[in-house]
């Protein structure tokens, strides 16, 4: 299942004794932790069999109780400790250790139950860290997150690189862990990390160009630019604004039927490819659900409108024009100098007790239009500061991409940014899976990047925690 929505959607506080809610997804939740708890092996097989399968992280029958066995051998039981409001999701405890995980699970559109676990969801460290109280100012705020990221480091829960500036000014800019953990290879200041669903800013930032430009208008429908596909519902009814936004309906891309990942597509047009026959998950406009496939479609249609690849047209439009000389895409067995490898527990390590290992999930995974491309810290500060001073795209358009439409189902998912409400002060970005965050604060003028190589201690927390402590002082930043 995709975790977006656990990160973006806040889990009801203070709750002295959480129940799950009496829905589909809520009483599905508590059969998968009633299954999980009783640890019995016959019990467990028979549950996994209403599980849907999974492709992309090859979990079948089989590997779901293999998993969920795993689930309980190395916790002992799950404890209840919050539960989200809609009830597709809980926080949940183990009873032997204090291991803490976050656990979406519910029904999918053909009634097969999915679950997806982020492990380390409040490791004791993110919950006992003891931030100063009165930083001395906005170079002791500074000071502080520096001496934060040090404590993370030296207990291994975090690897990467974290740039924090003010307008044109950098604040912070750090390096640690390891780019290569067999080579014992450092992360510098500048080493490329991998960006995933975040690069889906450069391809909204086309998307607006265009606009701009009368080339393209939100509410065009898809069939004006690709007129041979072969979903007439799609054609008609889905919107350059509803793909931006994911509610158009379009699929995941890497669960979707026709999807190689052993193919190399030659562009995004290519790509499409793997969405033909896949049927639209709701009535577009009426629904939210996130959609590589649908940011593939848009690359497809900027590729018709300007007659180049998306890659070319990303470093034409975008890269070039800011100087981001350290970003681009490579696919992942090509030898890329001073990149970082990506490090992950294994998927039978749920609770993750056993040591790190290369994650090989998307070797040979170029990426496009949705994500997958490579930047540094340097480069990721110059594109969020041409968003905020309008350098690519017009005050006018950026105000329009950065405004959330209803029906909006999901998160505050605008159009290919993120909205995000710090305690009354406003965030806007998008982060990439568990490996790279970019966002301004918008009304300090602040940038906090992070990019990190180690999937199993999830960046976006690591950049909220920052940003939650610089928007409590934030009097020292004005």
């Amino acid at each position: 299942m995709n975790l977006l929505p656990l990160v973006m959607i806040p889990f009801a506080l203070g709750q002295a004794e959480p129940t799950i809610p009496d829905t589909p997804n809520g009483r599905f939740l508590t059969q998968f932790l009633a299954t999980v708890n009783s640890g019995d092996p016959a019990t467990i097989r028979k549950f996994a069999e209403r599980l849907g399968n999974d492709d992309l992280l090859g979990l079948h029958a089989e590997n779901h109780a293999l998993l969920l066995q795993k689930l309980y051998q190395q916790s002992g039981g799950l404890k209840l400790e919050r539960v989200r409001p809609d009830g597709g999701a809980c926080i949940v405890k183990s009873r032997i250790g204090d291991r803490t995980i976050i656990l979406e699970a519910g029904l999918n559109a053909a009634g097969k139950g999915e679950y997806g676990i982020m492990r380390g969801a409040e490791n004791s460290l993110t919950r006992t860290y003891s931030w100063p109280k009165n930083p001395a100012g906005k170079g002791g705020v500074v000071k502080a997150v520096g001496a934060y990221l040090d404590a993370l480091a030296k207990e291994d829960l975090w690897n990467g690189v974290v740039l924090i500036a003010q307008g044109d000014r950098v604040l912070l800019h750090t390096a640690h862990g390891l780019a290569d953990r067999g080579l014992g290879v450092k992360i510098r200041k500048d080493t490329k990390i991998n960006l995933a669903s975040l690069g889906k800013m450069f391809t909204a930032t086309l998307v607006g160009e265009l606009v701009q430009e009368g080339k393209v208008s939100l509410d065009d429908p898809l069939g004006k630019f690709r007129p041979e596909w072969p979903d007439v519902a799609a054609r008609e009814k889905v919107t350059l604004g509803m793909l931006l936004s994911h509610t158009a309906g379009l699929g995941s891309l890497f669960q979707s039927p026709n999807y190689d990942r052993a193919r190399r597509y030659t562009d995004a047009t290519d790509m499409t490819s793997a969405l033909v026959g896949e049927p639209l998950g709701f009535e577009p406009g009426k629904g939210w659900s996130y959609s590589n496939g649908g940011y593939v479609m848009l690359g497809s249609i900027v590729e018709k409108v300007l007659g180049m690849p998306y890659e070319t047209a990303v470093r034409e439009r975008v890269f070039r024009p800011l100087g981001m000389v350290s970003s681009g895409w490579a696919d992942g067995n090509e030898a890329l100098p001073n990149c970082a490898a990506l490090y992950d527990r294994d998927l039978m390590d749920p609770l993750g007790l056993e040591p790190k290992r290369r994650d090989g999930m998307f070797a040979g995974w170029r990426g496009g239009p949705h994500g997958g491309g490579y930047s540094t810290a340097e480069d990721l500060f110059r594109f969020g500061r041409a968003l905020r001073t309008h350098r690519l795209m017009s005050e006018a358009t950026t105000k329009r991409f950065f405004t959330v439409s209803e029906p909006a189902k999901g998160p505050r998912y605008a159009l290919g940014f993120v909205q995000e409400d710090i305690n009354g002060m406003l965030n806007v970005g998008h982060n990439g899976h568990a490996r790279a965050d970019l966002g301004v604060l918008w009304d300090l003028d602040v940038t906090v990047i992070a990019l990190g190589n180690d999937l199993s201690e999830p960046t976006p927390r690591v950049a909220r925690m920052i940003r939650e402590y610089i928007v409590k002082n934030a009097a020292t930043f004005r």
